[in-house]
């Protein structure tokens, strides 16, 4: 439980340490700008959510609505956390690669994922 609040606060003082930088990046930025925003922005939502953010897409990572929720929620909008987390878990089951060589693994990835979301 303490791993986990230390990186929910590293989520937080990197949310309000980067919004900007990541918004600019995002919207107007070069391609080595969005690429490094992505990067960072992988390791932030997997610390907010408790997941491995090398799981969500580069389609997820590079929205800026979501970038918008993950704002909100570390500002104290529990709306804007669940709806980022409903978000997560979507972009996780939708971008599955499941061959027969990787099923149960993904399904594994994909089962932790969601309980460590605690969708009700």
């Amino acid at each position: 439980m303490a791993e986990e609040i230390l990186r929910f606060n590293d989520a937080i003082e990197d949310v309000v340490k980067n919004y900007d930088k990541w918004m600019d990046a995002l919207n107007s930025g070069s391609i080595q700008d969005q690429a490094n925003a992505i990067a960072e922005l992988s390791d932030a939502y997997g610390d907010l959510l408790g997941i491995d953010g090398g799981t969500l897409s580069n389609e997820f990572l590079s929205s800026t609505k979501n970038l918008q929720l993950m704002q909100d929620a570390i500002n104290g909008d529990i709306d804007a956390y669940n709806k980022l987390l409903a978000a997560a878990g979507e972009d996780i089951i939708a971008h599955l690669d499941l061959d027969d060589t990787n099923f149960y693994n993904e399904l594994n990835t994909v089962q932790a994922s969601m309980d460590a979301m605690n969708f009700q």
